[in-house]
Order: structure tokens, then sequence, then C-alpha cells
């Protein structure tokens, strides 16, 4: 998907050329967004994603980028539906569950307990 490159190469969550990604995949529906960003509920995340999200109208989000493993429980009804995040070369399956740790998750685990 083009959008999620240009996502990428931007500083910026607004830029002139996510109006149309969003557009275009705001039409779609989907299941689960898995994305390199992460939504709002993580402390360097963005709303664009949570937007996004929603337009789409899945259930779950997954994202790499920070690779913290956050428990975002408590943003599920804020959000409208649940995330995760997946540790550094780390496997998570589809309900959320670990199945391989990340590399950092170990060193990461006091860092950033829950989401803000």
């Amino acid at each position: 998907m083009g959008a999620w490159s240009t996502w990428q190469a931007c500083a910026s969550p607004v830029w002139a050329g996510f109006s149309a990604d969003h557009t275009s995949l705001s039409k779609l529906r989907a299941d689960v967004l898995v994305s390199h960003e992460a939504p709002s509920a993580h402390p360097h995340g963005f709303e664009a994603i949570d937007e996004l999200a929603r337009s789409l109208q899945v259930s779950k989000t997954f994202h790499g980028h920070h690779h913290d493993q956050l428990d975002y429980s408590a943003e599920r009804t804020r959000l409208g539906f649940e995330t995760f995040g997946v540790g550094l070369r780390g496997i998570t399956d589809l309900d959320g569950q670990i199945i391989q740790a990340g590399e950092l998750d170990s060193a990461r685990a006091g860092r950033l307990k829950r989401s803000r």
C-alpha cells in the first residue's frame, strides 16, 4: 500500500498526501489494521491512525515502530478498537497474545507499563 510507505517517510502525520490516501482507504472495510505508527493510545502515537482505524471499522490494530508492549485495554472504549504493540522481531497472534517476545521486551519491561 502506497499510503504506508508515504506515511513512514513523513516526519509529521499531517501532510497533503495523507488526506487523499485516507479518503481512498476510508471507503474500504477491514477487520485488522497493521501499521508502522501507533494510534493515539501510545504516548508517541497519532490520532490519524485512530481515525483511519475507525473509518475502516476495524476491531483491532497492531503497530511496530516503538516496539512497546503497552497495556492499551483502558483505551478500548475511547478508541473503538483494541490495539497491540509488537515487540522488535516479536510475534503476536491476532488475539494479541505474544507468541515470541520481542528482543527488547525484557529490557523495556519497566519503562512504560501502561498507555496514557
